[in-house]
């Protein structure tokens, strides 16, 4: 009762200021949103850094329930003046905003923040071990030293620990771990390497179920039927689901045409432990999710670009590399990194529990950016890459800086989702709902027979022509690095150095498509409860969706999903990145600026056309 009545007076008090009251409450809530922003992502930040800071804790809870009661009492002043016609339109969308998705009890939040630092804690200091002494930058010893380990213990299917040894060597975390599946080509190596990762992610299946639950419940409390239905309504697209497989759908010619190109050559190098027809191992395609094949250059071209050994050959350091990044953006005519950017951004490994994917960060005061990577001692192409694209997100920062805060909601997921605030309260329930008869009746109708063909395709039967005699000697695996069993070089096609890198960046890029609709439309199902089972249904739409079947045999017991970062760290692959925040519908600010208002693949189709013609050329 006591409630109704605050309410009441605060609308009557509101009604009888006017919209300055209204402005004024409006000005409040935009600059106290920029402050809890600015003490989470501090949060966030040293969660990154120094994860076993004891003091974080303590911390975190203070905020979530500051924020908490803050937000529920912010949305129920909101509700009043929204369903009463009172905001303008810029103010309808900051409430939308402010007030839509998960809503969370304190006791929920705290077990979600401690259920998702046990995730944070698995993922982050998972480790490889080998029984031997090698220098972590050394490859071709670690490579070595994995390769006479595993043809003497031949066991591939659990993970060897090696507490008892003191002469052995570590990867840490998916940096380390990456790195080699990048440079090996010994299939047994790679084999090892794969399923050694995935096994340190069995013990993370728990806690992530248990984490999905409760958030299904915050999700349900405010309207929603999963959590999996708030991710979709935060890009505001009421078809979400039918356009990410249209998009698929549209790029699937040309990805099946690099999918075929590559089987035909990996089975070429390995033998006979690549099928003929249908999904490739994943542990194969050169990358520890099989979502980049840039790798895999090497084998399919009868020359090719080293930018590892060009980049190698500058000598350059971290800084001086983070620096050409920053005169990139510069020739942009966008503005270059702040002084804070240079003095608190992490180039370098402080600690074996310091979180080192690539992370960009905006603290929200005085132009304070900073960007977390951790640089071997030999810098390569990977390094360029990530500082660029870290350094991209920077921008975007910089970018809306001067958006009120409630503008910048969306656009600041690490920060948001670390301690699990990102999700706000929604009394309106104004989201966005999906039509999910439809979509699933589309589904079933017009996805599954495009997707099966990777099952029951046939070979890519003009690959026969691709250079001389073919001779395979199945029983000589793993001398392929050395004593390759065909000759590229007869392929009669003139590779200019244009073609070179745009196959290696096709390559690179297009299977990300299909294995982000596999990371998104796995946790969608396993939000709804729509999984027959947890690991199982994973490789099922791997090998729909993918074309890619796991190193082994993965039982019921393991979590593989969870050997991704998106899924460990729990966010959506499915974002939008937009220059004015979220102050507009990002299909209002589409249209504005292209005349288009949905997305579409032909972008991608086009500029990928040389890739297309390229391949027709050489088979």
């Amino acid at each position: 009762m006591a409630l109704k009545i605050l309410l009441l007076l605060t609308f009557l008090h509101l009604q009888n200021g006017g919209c300055s009251n209204i402005q004024n409450l409006f000005h409040r809530l935009n600059n106290e949103t920029i402050k809890f922003n600015a003490v989470v992502a501090e949060i966030a930040w040293n969660s990154s850094v120094n994860p076993g800071n004891p003091e974080l804790i303590g911390k975190a809870e203070i905020y979530q329930k500051q924020r908490i009661y803050w937000q529920n009492k912010s949305c129920r002043q909101l509700a009043i003046l929204y369903l009463n016609n009172l905001l303008n339109s810029t103010q309808r969308r900051q409430t939308y905003l402010l007030c839509r998705g998960a809503k969370y009890t304190f006791e929920e939040v705290r077990e979600i923040s401690v259920l998702y630092e046990q995730i944070q804690l698995i993922y982050n200091e998972a480790r490889v071990c080998i029984p031997m002494q090698v220098h972590y930058n050394n490859l071709t010893a670690v490579e070595d030293a994995i390769f006479v380990f595993v043809s003497k213990s031949q066991r591939f299917t659990a993970p060897n620990k090696f507490d008892a040894l003191e002469t052995k060597h570590c990867l840490v975390g998916e940096q380390d771990v990456e790195r080699l599946m990048k440079f090996s080509k010994k299939e047994s190596v790679l084999r090892w390497l794969w399923l050694e990762w995935r096994g340190n992610m069995k013990q993370m299946r728990l806690p992530y179920l248990q984490m999905v639950d409760v958030e299904n419940k915050g999700a349900k409390r405010n309207g929603y039927k999963d959590m999996g239905e708030t991710w979709r309504d935060e890009l505001e697209m009421t078809n979400l689901r039918k356009q990410c497989y249209q998009l698929y759908e549209a790029i699937l010619p040309l990805y099946k045409l690099l999918h075929g190109v590559v089987r035909y050559w990996l089975r070429e190098y390995y033998g006979e432990i690549v099928p003929k027809y249908g999904p490739i191992p994943a542990h194969l395609l050169g990358d520890l999710w099989s979502q980049d094949w840039a790798a895999l250059a090497e084998l399919i071209l009868p020359t090719t670009i080293n930018l590892d050994e060009r980049i190698k050959k500058l000598n350059w350091t971290a800084e001086h590399l983070v620096r050409r990044a920053e005169d990139f953006y510069l020739s942009l005519g966008l503005p270059s990194m702040t002084d804070s950017f240079w003095r608190e951004s992490i180039f370098s490994r402080l600690n074996n529990s310091i979180r080192c994917h690539g992370t960009a960060a905006d603290m929200f005061k005085n132009g304070d950016y900073r960007l977390l990577y951790c640089f071997n001692t030999t810098i390569n192409f990977e390094d360029l890459y990530v500082i660029h694209h870290e350094m991209g997100h920077i921008q975007y920062f910089m970018a809306y800086k001067n958006q009120p805060g409630l503008f910048q909601l969306l656009t600041r997921y690490k920060e948001q989702n670390i301690f699990n605030v990102k999700n706000s309260q929604n009394p309106l329930n104004t989201g966005n709902n999906l039509n999910e008869e439809s979509i699933q009746k589309y589904e079933s109708t017009k996805i599954i027979p495009t997707v099966s063909s990777f099952d029951n395709g046939n070979e890519y039967s003009e690959m026969k022509t691709m250079g001389g005699k073919i001779v395979r000697n199945s029983n000589d695996k793993e001398s392929a690095n050395s004593n390759k069993r065909f000759n590229r070089n007869d392929i009669d096609v003139k590779i200019s150095t244009d073609d070179i890198l745009m196959l290696k960046h096709a390559l690179g890029k297009i299977p990300q498509i299909p294995f982000a609709l596999v990371l998104e439309e796995y946790r969608w199902r396993l939000f709804a409860g729509g999984l027959g089972s947890i690991n199982n249904d994973f490789w099922k739409l791997s090998r729909e969706l993918q074309g890619i079947d796991p190193a082994a045999m993965r039982g019921e017991e393991n979590f593989d999903a969870g050997a991704n970062y998106h899924v460990a760290d729990n966010v959506p692959c499915a974002r939008d990145i937009m220059s004015r925040g979220s102050s507009q519908h990002w299909q209002d600010i589409l249209q504005e600026a292209t005349n288009i208002d949905a997305v579409s693949a032909n972008s991608i189709i086009n500029y990928y056309t040389p890739v297309y013609k390229l391949l027709n050329r050489i088979k």
